[in-house]
This record gives C-alpha cells, structure tokens and sequence, in this order.
C-alpha cells in the first residue's frame, strides 16, 4: 500500500510504501498497536511472534539519484516474487520503503542533468554532465540540508516523515546515499565518534548487519568499505536517530554522487555505471531485510531493551525548563512532544537541591515556579 506522508514546498507528494504479506496488511493496527507498547513499555509488552518493522530511507540528497531507483527495484523484488524466502521475509516483517525523502531537490537535479547531458554519453568526469551547477540537488526549496532535519523538524519533509516514524517505531532503518564516485561502497558499521546514548549492544547489531551486506557484496563482486567514515554522534542523521530512538539505524554509501551521471570513469580505469549504482544498493536493501528476519526475535528484544531504563547511562533525573514564553522555551517542549517525549509542569512552586544549570554547570539549590516544564529521564524516549 502507498501512503502520503508530507507535501513539500513546491507542492510534490512524499510518499511511504507499507510492503508485508496480505495477513500483516489485515492486522496493520494490531501490528502498530504490538509494536506501540513495546516502544513505550507498557505492561502489555511481550515479545512474542509478532512482525517487526523494518525502514528503508532513500535519496534525501536529491542529486544521489541511484538510491531511489534502488528503491523500485527493492519494492518490486518484495512485492512481485513469489519464493518462499520473499514470503518468510514478509510474513515476519512489515517492511517500509521511503522512495524520495526530497522530491524538490531531486526534480532540480534531474531537470540539470536532462538539459546538459550529451547525445554520445562522455564519461570522462569534467564533462559538463558530470559537473552540475550551483546550487544543485542535494537540498530542498530552500537550499536545506534535509539529512541534518530529523530532530529539529523544520520543513515539511521532516515533520511527515517523523509523524509516521513514531507511529510505527521501526526495530531497523537504514538511509541509502551516495558519495564521491571514486569510493567503493560504504557500509556498516562507520567510524567513531559514536553517540554515547547508543545501547551497548548497538555497536555488535551494525556489525552483523554490516557482514549482512558483505556476504551478498562478496557474491555479485562488489568492492566495499567499513569504518571508514561517517560518525554516528550527530542525533539527528537518517542513521543517529533512529539508533537513539531504539533501533539499529545504519547507512550506506554508494560512489556515484551527482557526478556519476549515466556512466563515469574513476581514477582507476573502470566505468561505474548508474545500472551498477542501482545494483549495489539493491543488494544492500535485500539484504538489510534478510538479515532483519534471521534475528526477528533477537531484535524485537534489543528494542523492547533499548526502550527501557535498563540502558540509561546518564545519572540525570529530570530537565526542567522554565515557563517562559519570552524565550525558546516553548519551542524546546513543542518539539521534545513531536518525538513522543513525556513533558510534565509542575503543580506549585518548588525547590531542588543539586541542581545544574545549562548555562554554568555549578551545583547549587533552585526554586522553580508552578508550571515549568519537566522533563523525567525515567521514559522510553
């Protein structure tokens, strides 16, 4: 089924694909409702035999093209085969696929490259087809960096993709991008600095995931890297956030980039091909949903884990913010409440000791006021 989930700026539908087996698409609500009190830990909350999710995020940066052309691919091998693997995969998964996170920027690309490439394709890599202009297609309307969007939910993009992100809560996200057409196809697990919130157990999950990818990579002969680049610290990447907010969040990088075009030839002699880009991301996708499955139960306890106090790291019992609407504090508490964050206010004026203030980082004792904003470490987000 296809779902709209945002409209963007200029006016272009951002859809989501919900793909599963016809029994999971008759108890979606039920499967949401499973999965809502694992997220939230609520006495209901059992892992037993129930579906978990799995997301699929594709071209965010609108000039990284093979991603979403890797996303029809993967939603057609799911949808179409008829195998018993593809059927076991979809009758323990409901598998969310976000074709084209940036519509608008990827249209300016698009537009770019069909009014400059040649008839004969050059694939020499400072042909005009391979150097696109200013300002490009990486961003959206407003020339915004989407990628860096997900906790902070300024455009409309973002704010879709989270509303429907927290009502399914996936136990697995990955976010397909391009790099530099020199590189070799980046996979799991990435470089440090790690986010420090992450689980323990986080580090060992996108490494199975990583060695996932690199037994279907070793088949087809596809040459990869791991632990290369790319840090998971920032919380608000397509990789970050969904790690911080309970799952394994992952990314990939395939070679190509806005220069890639149709075909380009690297430094060292061999012709990469948009065909071959597509391919590479496919078997990827394939395999982030088989490996998913292999660990179905194993994953939904990791979630189930990750959702509760029993990862907490941090010795800080509350965040309190006062009440003021002459600041960005409202702005602060209307944005911890779009991710599903518990936000308290206080019922009368009342006083703490051992406080620390943002601002100095001094322990001191403070009276706070009826109605400021608490915000209790002791939750699932």
């Amino acid at each position: 089924s296809c779902h709209e989930m945002a409209r963007t700026y200029e006016g272009r539908s951002v859809n989501y694909l919900v793909i599963t087996s016809e029994e999971n698409h008759r108890n979606l609500e039920s499967i949401k409702a499973s999965n809502f009190n694992l997220a939230n830990n609520t006495e209901d909350a059992t892992v037993g035999d129930q579906p978990f999710v799995v997301w699929m995020s594709y071209n965010v940066h609108g000039n990284e093209p093979s991603s979403s052309e890797a996303s029809m691919q993967t939603a057609y091998r799911l949808v179409a085969s008829t195998d018993a693997e593809t059927r076991n995969w979809l009758k323990n998964a409901v598998v969310i696929i976000d074709p084209m996170l940036n519509p608008d920027g990827r249209d300016r690309y698009v537009y770019w490259y069909k009014s400059s490439r040649a008839n004969i394709l050059n694939t020499n890599h400072e042909d005009l087809e391979h150097d696109e202009i200013w300002p490009g297609g990486r961003t959206n309307h407003y020339w915004f960096e989407l990628k860096r969007d997900w906790v902070w939910l300024i455009h409309p993009e973002s704010r879709g993709r989270i509303d429907v992100y927290q009502d399914w809560m996936p136990q697995v996200h990955i976010d397909f991008h391009e790099q530099g057409f020199n590189n070799n196809y980046v996979t799991m697990t990435g470089t440090t600095p790690r986010n420090h919130e992450l689980p323990a157990a986080y580090e060992n999950w996108a490494d199975v995931f990583g060695r996932g990818a690199i037994e279907e990579f070793d088949k087809a002969q596809v040459n990869f890297e791991t632990r290369e680049r790319f840090d998971f610290f920032y919380p608000g990447y397509g990789s970050s956030y969904p790690s911080i907010m309970g799952g394994i969040g992952m990314l990939a990088e395939q070679g190509g980039h806005s220069r890639g075009g149709r075909a380009v030839e690297t430094d060292d002699g061999y012709v990469l091909t948009l065909r071959q880009r597509v391919f590479d991301h496919y078997k990827n996708g394939v395999s982030i949903v088989k490996t998913s499955v292999e660990h179905r139960n194993a994953l939904l306890h990791y979630f189930k884990d990750a959702r509760s106090q029993s990862t907490q790291k941090g010795n800080t019992k509350a965040y309190i913010i006062p009440n003021n609407s002459n600041d960005f504090s409202y702005d602060v508490v209307n944005l911890m409440l779009k991710h599903n964050v518990q936000v308290e206010q206080a019922k009368e004026d009342f006083t703490i000791k051992n406080t620390y203030s943002y601002w100095d980082g001094r322990p001191t004792n403070r009276r706070f006021s009826e109605g400021d904003f608490i915000i209790k470490t002791d939750q699932p987000a």
